[in-house]
């Protein structure tokens, strides 16, 4: 009796941990499609090459959370295909896919694109280390929903991001964290980026050598001032691949320190906003040391109560530019691994270096499921002793990331004009379907570069499913 009794009282114990364990223990599926055509008129300096053609893009995520208790094991793998890729394209995506998969007419490729423990011991602290996104003012919502859009969608990536746009994006191996209050928010990152963006050939692999690592220190809205967040952050970006000490006589040390503010104040029937955003670089740049500065100021009124919600932006985004005859200091601000897609227009034709961006914004929402937005940037060279740049940073350990069109001081500042349409419906909770319009008038610098074809267009349509 005693046997049977004890034996019982064992079952009863292992099945009531186990009960518990399962309440402790969950698992979510995830699922990511995304399928994307574009169609492009692209610049040309050549006629021998096509500046006329149409590719496209299908990527699938999947994986899964496995939590238990205050812990999540963050698991992703990516499998991603372009396929009508041209050989000869004269410029844009379609040239930069082709060459940097190891010339395959049908880039294809798939990895571990996240790998990552996940621990958030308390309402506040969250921790991460392993491979995973990471986002220069990526900090959590306010929970002031204008303040959090302008974040999301006018700061965070400007230096450091995954990089989404593009087929293959942009992932990290390293650690982040955050402590987040209703007052305050401190967060941190450190890790080393690896291939990607546009290149199918070892992404996720680790690059030859660039690291990044970051703090930002927030005081939310209302702690100094009313509806207002402030933020100071500090980045640090090392690149010493043999490409960049080919290119610069030395490797890149990096540092920028910066301030941005966020506010939304109500007016009338609706509220202003407004958003500064500045930085200082310093370090070495190769050979020379670095002194540059870049910011935003923008501002704009919307009416998220009245019909289709009308909300009207405008600023100027400038980066500094400089002489590269100084054989001591680097003027030019330095654009790190940035998303630049979100930012000066969505042919990609700018990277934050020797840039002003002057830009009206104009977005409605004429039914709960479709949003609308257009765009217009005004593109000049910030210093005329500089030259004009492209690209999004460090994808591939044979390119450097960031290029210039032209020798220094051999361009007008009018770089040209472009106006952006895009179109977003929301037919369903995990379902999008978003097609954009883009057209680009090139001014002096573009002809003089792109004599052959200096007037372009954009076309895209693109369905995503999350899970």
């Amino acid at each position: 009796m005693k046997t049977l009794f004890r034996s019982a009282a064992l079952a009863l114990a292992i099945g009531s941990s186990q009960s518990l364990l399962a309440s402790d223990f969950t698992v979510t599926p995830l699922l990511d499609l995304r399928w994307r055509q574009e169609v492009l008129d692209s610049l040309s300096a050549n006629r021998a090459l096509d500046h006329n053609y149409s590719f496209g893009n299908l990527r699938e995520r999947f994986g899964g959370d496995v939590k238990y208790s205050w812990v999540t094991l963050h698991v992703l793998a990516q499998a991603a295909n372009s396929y009508n890729v041209p050989n000869d394209a004269s410029f844009g995506a379609g040239s930069s896919y082709y060459s940097l998969a190891r010339n395959d007419t049908a880039p294809s490729m798939i990895g571990l694109a996240e790998l990552s423990l996940i621990a958030k011991p308390t309402a506040a602290i969250t921790a991460g280390v392993g491979r995973q996104v990471i986002k220069d003012g990526g900090e959590p919502p306010t929970g002031n929903a204008r303040i959090d859009w302008i974040q999301e969608n006018r700061i965070a990536e400007r230096l450091i991001g995954p990089w989404e746009w593009v087929n293959v994006a942009r992932r990290f191996d390293g650690i982040s964290g955050s402590y987040n209050t209703s007052q305050v928010n401190v967060s941190a990152f450190g890790a080393r980026i690896l291939q990607g963006g546009l290149a199918y050939a070892d992404a996720f692999n680790p690059l030859d050598g660039v690291q990044t690592a970051g703090v930002s220190v927030a005081a939310r809205p209302g702690l100094f001032l009313p509806n207002t967040e402030i933020r100071f952050f500090d980045i640090g970006y090392r690149d010493f691949r043999p490409v960049t000490d080919s290119a610069f006589g030395d490797n890149l040390y990096l540092n920028t320190l910066g301030l941005d503010s966020v506010g939304v104040y109500p007016a009338g029937p609706g509220a202003f906003d407004a958003l500064f955003w500045g930085a200082y670089q310093s370090g070495s740049y190769g050979t020379k040391s670095q002194r540059a500065v870049a910011f935003l100021l923008e501002g704009g009124y919307g009416l998220p109560a009245a019909p289709w919600s009308p909300w009207f932006r405008t600023g100027v985004n400038y980066a500094s530019g400089g002489t590269q005859s100084d054989a001591n200091v680097h003027t030019t601000f330095v654009n790190l691994a940035p998303t630049n897609h979100k930012f000066y227009g969505i042919q990609d034709l700018n990277a934050f270096q020797d840039l002003t961006d002057i830009f009206f914004q104009f977005m409605v929402q004429p039914a709960k499921a479709l949003k609308l937005e257009v765009q217009d940037h005004i593109f000049r060279l910030s210093n005329n002793r500089d030259t004009w740049y492209f690209g999004s940073g460090p994808a591939a350990n044979s390119a450097y990331g960031i290029t210039a069109r032209a020798g220094a001081g051999t361009l007008s500042t009018n770089v040209g004009n472009e106006v952006d349409l895009v179109s977003t419906w929301t037919p369903m909770k995990n379902t999008s379907i978003q097609a954009g319009f883009s057209h680009f008038e090139g001014g002096s610098a573009a002809r003089e570069i792109y004599p052959v074809k200096s007037v372009t267009n954009f076309l895209y349509f693109q369905a995503a499913f999350k899970y």
